[in-house]
């Protein structure tokens, strides 16, 4: 379970790390960033991997999924549907603009995938 809660509290801050930078809180931005890297560093040195490192970076990857776009426009003000026009993840779901009950549906999905895998996988 801690490992849920570190992975959480990492995507928050980088989500609001992200925000910040964008709307000129270079310094909030940047710690908030360097907290959050910080947190993933110390991961492997608080919990023992029972499955291997692939499932606990999966896990990662759906939290994000699920959960950083989300973090990022309610901190940066932005429509909680919002996608931006620079990153690959946003080129990405702009390509497919799916309607927003299913872009909901997906992100769901991917956040109870990658709150199961740490579950699962608890020593």
């Amino acid at each position: 379970m801690r490992i849920l809660i570190l992975y959480i509290v990492s995507i928050l801050l980088a989500a609001i790390g992200d925000a910040c930078m964008d709307s000129g809180g270079k310094l909030i931005g940047h710690s908030a960033e360097t907290i959050s890297i910080f947190v993933l560093l110390i991961v492997p040195f608080i919990q023992k991997y029972k499955g291997g490192w692939g499932w606990y970076i999966a896990a990662y990857l759906f939290l994000r999924i699920g959960m950083f776009d989300l973090f990022y426009n309610l901190v940066a003000g932005n429509a909680i549907t919002y996608h931006g026009e620079t990153s690959f993840w946003d080129i990405f779901c702009r390509l497919f603009n799916p309607p927003v009950i299913a872009e909901f549906f997906g992100r769901a999905i991917f956040l109870f995938t990658g709150i199961m895998i740490p579950i699962q996988n608890i020593k």
